[in-house]
């Protein structure tokens, strides 16, 4: 899909001249780069977890959780997965949800600066 909509948007560039037009073809082509690099990994938790935060990136919250959770599936023991959901499931309005993945996150790296950072 953002392939497809870069595409599109680099036919209509002739036709425009704005910063901000340009900025949404470069914010297009990272997420098609993105999701790119993922397709061909391996269906291990760090494919997933890539998989998740390209989604993320797209908007597509939904799918990224679906993601996340698959990550943790494979390695239940990557804090940072927990934490990257717990923004996804803060975002979508699931703050109970999200303290969980933080404190998950917290509970399996306490180290982990940006999960007490995440979960205030």
């Amino acid at each position: 899909q953002a392939l497809y909509l870069l595409d599109r948007l680099l036919n209509q560039a002739g036709a425009r001249s704005d910063w901000q037009y340009f900025a949404s073809i470069l914010r297009l082509q990272e997420q098609a780069e993105a999701l790119a690099f993922v397709q061909p990994l391996p269906r291990s938790a760090m494919h997933w977890h890539a998989s998740g935060l390209a989604r993320q990136t797209q908007g597509d919250l939904a799918q990224a959780i679906t993601d996340f959770d698959q990550a943790i599936a494979l390695d239940p023991q990557l804090a940072v997965v927990y934490n990257n959901r717990g923004n996804v499931r803060k975002a979508r309005g699931d703050l109970m949800g999200a303290i969980s993945d933080f404190d998950q996150a917290i509970a399996l790296d306490p180290q982990l600066a940006m999960a007490y950072n995440n979960r205030g």
